[in-house]
This record gives structure tokens, sequence and C-alpha cells, in this order.
């Protein structure tokens, strides 16, 4: 009998891990208003055993890297002067990640579609590609229109002239934009405007001292209260009109190759002719950790587990899962490359109260894929919009014996070998295989399952360790310690105060 164990990987020192929130990355985006910086703070300064020491934000369809993070900010102020701000806070590990759609809308792709969080992308992998949309326009003053809801966005140009005129439409999605002339701010201007206006001269500076300029317009994270668009607020861009020495104007159209727009694309954006195969090809080859997102998100209307879930976001349905990962009772191969994790708790959909959940976990999901030897990690989460959720995380052991000695390398090497454990509150004190005993250890008196291909095979209620006998047929063996405590938020639907952790599989070769 071989055992595969994770854990057999020691490393004694655990934090807890929000691989799955999101921050504000939209200025209209009510739903989520505190920005990263303090989130990140609120993380580092929760009092809670094991601390908090590794974060990744995953906005949804971008990737949050220090210069896109909404709004640029430091030490709690806003600089939207700068390009590429500085960001973090002393205490916790930032990993750049993102959350975006696997699979087509249009039902192509074998009918996949759904969500995938992304860890530790590489922001250095830009496209020379911006953000910016391009509009042929013969409405524009350019034959142009540049513009984007991406924030925070920005676009520049070098001249060399006395003076500067910037040349857009404004409407309904217009934002609040800065304008800075050679690093200074100069101006506020308000794009909004209750019908689309073309060709509208928004700011106009002249009287410059004569030589080599810079105009740069920001999108910030004000609006007019007027927009009612709480998802989308635009900043665009027809043309910058330069006055020249001689008094003639030259147009730069928002095609000019002079002209830098930021952000750029990255390799990770969604591309509307990608597939779900492609997708995951890129990803895994980059090392970036893939974990599918709340698997039970979307309403099932047939077989037996119909009418389970009636969220409207993506989620993954049995049928799927056999497309990535293969079926060999149905013939199906999958993908070569696979996602490393499930999501089987998520604050976000499993934790919603009231008549709009049944508080179904993925735990099922989770062993429908276990049992086929497919080996998958478990991942809680968050899914927390705008402010910390702490209600569902990962503890994941490393080699740091403080937070601030935590290192990327020791994280991302013990999320790929699957060297931590998930949870929505218990804190499990041992996970220990020692020949064939598998033991687990909780911090207070639970119940504690071990459970194989679906089923629990050994149960004790109200202790604080457990050991089960390693038989040998078991394919795997995972461990769940489930118990109440008063001070968790309460659920309806029978759920209550209780939580779960669960381990990583114990995978048994017999």
């Amino acid at each position: 009998m071989i055992i595969d164990n994770p854990y057999a990987n020691h490393k004694p020192y655990p934090y807890k891990a929000s691989l799955h929130n999101h921050t504000l990355f939209n200025p209209a985006y009510s739903h989520a208003p505190v920005p990263a910086p303090d989130r990140l703070k609120d993380y580092r300064d929760y009092v809670t055993s094991p601390p908090y020491g590794i974060v990744a934000i995953t906005d949804h369809d971008r990737l949050t890297t220090p210069w896109n993070t909404t709004p640029p900010c430091w030490k709690g102020v806003y600089d939207y002067s700068q390009s590429e701000p500085p960001w973090g806070v002393d205490g916790i590990l930032w990993l750049p990640g993102m959350e975006r759609i696997l699979g087509r809308r249009d039902g192509s792709d074998n009918e996949l579609f759904g969500e995938i969080v992304c860890i530790n992308c590489r922001p250095e992998l830009l496209e020379t590609e911006s953000k910016w949309q391009k509009i042929r326009s013969d409405a524009d003053r350019s034959g142009w229109f540049y513009h984007t809801h991406e924030s925070p966005a920005s676009a520049e140009l070098a001249f060399v002239g006395s003076g500067i005129s910037w040349v857009t439409r404004t409407g309904p999605n217009g934002c609040i934009a800065k304008v800075f002339i050679d690093g200074n701010e100069v101006a506020e201007v308000d794009l909004f405007s209750p019908e689309t206006r073309y060709q509208q001269d928004v700011f106009t500076r002249q009287g410059l001292p004569l030589g080599m300029h810079t105009i740069r317009i920001v999108q910030t994270a004000e609006k007019n209260p007027a927009n009612t668009n709480r998802f989308s607020q635009h900043i665009g861009l027809d043309s910058f009109v330069v006055r020249k020495a001689d008094g003639t104007d030259v147009d730069y159209g928002a095609d000019h190759t002079e002209i830098r727009y930021s952000p750029l694309r990255h390799r990770y954006d969604r591309r509307p002719n990608e597939s779900a195969r492609d997708v995951l090809a890129q990803l895994i080859q980059d090392n970036v950790y893939v974990i599918l997102a709340h698997p039970n998100a979307r309403l099932e209307t047939e077989g037996e587990h119909a009418g389970k879930q009636i969220w409207s976001s993506a989620g993954y349905t049995y049928e799927e899962l056999d497309v990535i990962f293969g079926n060999q009772e149905l013939g199906r191969l999958g993908y070569p490359y696979r996602p490393h994790a499930l999501e089987i708790g998520n604050v976000g959909y499993d934790l919603t109260g009231g008549a709009r959940t049944q508080w179904t976990n993925a735990e099922a999901k989770w062993d429908y894929l276990l049992t086929q030897g497919h080996r998958v990690h478990g991942v809680a989460s968050d899914d927390s919009h705008g402010r910390s959720g702490r209600g569902g995380w990962c503890i994941v052991y490393t080699n740091a014996p403080t937070v601030e000695e935590l290192t990327v390398e020791d994280v991302m090497d013990s999320l790929f070998r699957g060297v931590f454990y998930a949870s929505q509150g218990p804190e499990i004190s041992l996970i220990s295989v020692e020949d064939d005993r598998f033991m687990v250890e909780a911090d207070a008196p639970a119940t504690i399952e071990f459970i194989s291909k679906g089923r629990v095979v050994q149960a004790e209620s109200n202790v604080r360790s457990s050991c089960y006998l390693i038989r040998g047929d078991e394919g795997y063996i995972r461990a769940r310690v489930t118990r109440s405590d008063p001070s968790w938020r309460f659920i309806d639907g029978g759920v209550g105060y209780t939580r779960s952790a669960w381990t990583n599989p114990i995978y048994v070769i017999g």
C-alpha cells in the first residue's frame, strides 16, 4: 500500500490566506467601496489564530497589479499623478490574481461557461495593446474614439508647443477625470452629460512656456451623482490638439502612436476566440494556481441535484466537470491541463441567508472528481466584494516563522502541493499520517469525519482528535471537522452557527 500524503512535506508555520475576494475596480462600482490597501490592512489587523498573512485580490476580468488597483492609494492617500504607485501593506503577502470566465457565453466550447480564480499571475506578462476600446467614427474630430471603463485608466502625450486641448465625447457614462500638465494637477473634468455629445473641448491650457511638455488624463474614483450607472464609467479621447510655436494647431488623434495608454492588456485577459482548453493551458504553463470558483453558483434544473441553487452567476454542472477533467466511464478524455482546486466553500454563495439558497457547498462535486481518480484540492474563500468577509479561508503551511518572512515561492509551493486546509470556522491543529494511521486534531470539541468515495467511513462526535486506520482500498481519504460557535454569523436554512473545515485528500494506492 502506497500513501501519498501532501502534509508529509512538513512546514511548521501556518497562516490564513484569503485567495478569492474583490476590491473596488471601477469608480461606479459601489458594491466594492473599500480600496485594496485598506482591505489588506483590515486583514493584517484582524486578531485571529493563526493570523492572516496572505491575500490575493481577484477582481473580475482584470489582473490586479500595484498599478491598476483602484484607486491608486498609498498610506490612505490617492495619488492619480503616479502611473505606478507603490502599493502594499507591511505584514501581508500579496499575490496578484484575477477571476475570469472559462468557456463562452454563446454555448460553443462544449457549452462550458464558468468562472475561475487565478492565483499568482505574473504582472510583467503584458501585451503591447492597451485595454482601451477603439472605435472608427466619423462623428469624432479625429475619426477615432478611444474609451475604457477600466480603472485607473490614463492617456499621456509628450508634445512640443505652447498649449493643448483635450477633445472627447461626454455622455451618460462619463467619469470625472483629472488633468496633469508636466506632472502637476491642473484641472478636474466632468465627462458626464445626459446624452452623448461629440467633439467636446473639455480642457484647454494655453500660454505654456514654449518647449517639451506632457499631458496626462486620468480616470478618478469620483463620479457625477447624476451618473446612475453602477458598474460602468468611461474616460474617452477623441484627440489632443497641440498649439505650435507659429500659432497653428496640430491634431494628435486618438490612434496616434505617440499617445501612451494605460493599462496595457495582460496575456491572461479574456479573448473572444479563446477556448477553455487554451485558457487552462496558458495559465497552468505559466505556473498560475487555478481554482474553479463557486461550482454550485448556478441553478441545476435536471437530475438529482435539480433546484439546489438559483444564483445567476456561472458555476459548474457535473457534465462540465466531465468536460474539463474527463470521465473514463463516459469515454471523455478531459483537458490536458486541469485546474488545481475546487472552491468547496464560498461565503458569497454558500453562506447567503434566506430563501435564495439552500446552503449547499461543493463537497459532492469534489468527491465526484476524487472518486474518479482526479487529484483536486479543496479551498474555501471570502468571495467578498469591497469589505473583508473573513468567512472562508485556507490555512497555508509555510517555512516562515514570522509574517514578514513569508515569500511568494514558499506559499505557492504549498498551494501546488496541497499543504493547506480549507475552513469556514474551525481550526485544525494537527493533520498527520504515520504508517497507516490518519490523525486529525481540532482546536475545540467537534465532529470529526473521514470521507472516502463520497461516503463518511468514520465519524466521532464531541472529540478533539480522531484517528482513522487506512485499509488500502479507499483511493482517497479526507477529513472534515464540524462544530458550532455562537460568535460565527448565523445562517438560515438549518445551518445556524455550524461551520466546517476540510483537509486535502490523502491518496491511497492499494
